[in-house]
C-alpha cells in the first residue's frame, strides 16, 4: 500500500505543477472517489498529509452529488 501512495503522491504532485493556473494561497482540492472505505481514508490521508484538501465519495452517484 505504501507504494500505491508514493506512486499516487508523485502523480499527483506532477499534475499539480503541471497545471498552467496560478498557483495561489489555497491547497488544491481533489475528489477522492472509491467504493472501499479503507481506499477511501487510506488515500485520504496520503493526500491531506501532503497539503491536498480532500473531499470523499463513495461512488459516481454521490461524487456528482458532493461537486455540483
Amino acid at each position: 500500500m505504501k507504494t500505491i501512495a508514493a506512486s499516487l503522491l508523485q502523480a499527483v504532485t506532477r499534475r499539480a505543477t503541471d497545471c498552467s493556473t496560478p498557483a495561489s494561497d489555497q491547497p488544491m482540492s481533489i475528489l477522492i472517489v472509491d467504493d472501499e472505505e479503507g481506499v477511501r481514508r487510506y488515500v485520504d490521508r496520503v493526500l491531506s498529509g501532503a497539503g491536498y484538501r480532500t473531499t470523499i465519495a463513495i461512488d459516481g452517484a454521490d461524487a456528482d452529488s458532493t461537486c455540483c
